[in-house]
């Protein structure tokens, strides 16, 4: 009994994960788009999780989060760091 929440809850939080990078990508998640934007996905998953614990798992939060914290206005992004 116990598997089944779990299954239920790592569905949740893979969920709004997927969710958030399809808003972030505006539905256009594919190898090359997803390499590009590497830097917002792992933002997404700084979000979703802290010190191992679960903090939010509504995508559209995550993609509100991840937008407002630079990861879509314009600053310059790891990849071009590097």
């Amino acid at each position: 009994m116990q598997c089944e929440g779990l299954g239920s809850f790592w569905t949740t939080v893979l969920q709004g994960f997927f969710d958030a990078v399809g808003l972030l990508l505006r539905n256009n998640v594919d190898k090359r788009t997803a390499l590009k934007n590497l830097d917002m996905i792992l933002l997404c998953l700084d979000e979703i999780v802290d010190g191992g614990i679960i903090l939010e798992t509504e995508g559209s939060v995550i993609a509100i989060k991840v937008a407002t914290s630079g990861g879509l206005d314009g600053a310059t992004s790891l990849s071009e760091q590097v």
